[in-house]
């Protein structure tokens, strides 16, 4: 039987976010990441990465309870 892809990811991610120092790196990861593609942004032809910028504060937003 074939799974679908990125459920073992998924469940890796929520087995990690139960605890509380993995889950702390997780969120500088991304907080990283977003820095990251803030130095990638240019006048035109990024709209691509101001939307992943917004999805990934929103997601961290999330895991911080806010």
């Amino acid at each position: 039987m074939q799974q679908k892809i990125g459920t073992n990811n998924m469940e890796a991610v929520h087995w990690m976010l139960s605890d509380s120092d993995s889950k702390k790196t997780y969120i500088s990861v991304l907080k990283a990441e977003v820095e990251h593609l803030k130095t990638q942004l240019q006048p035109h032809d990024t709209g691509h990465i101001h939307t992943t910028i917004g999805t990934l504060e929103h997601r961290i937003k999330e895991l911080e309870g806010k």
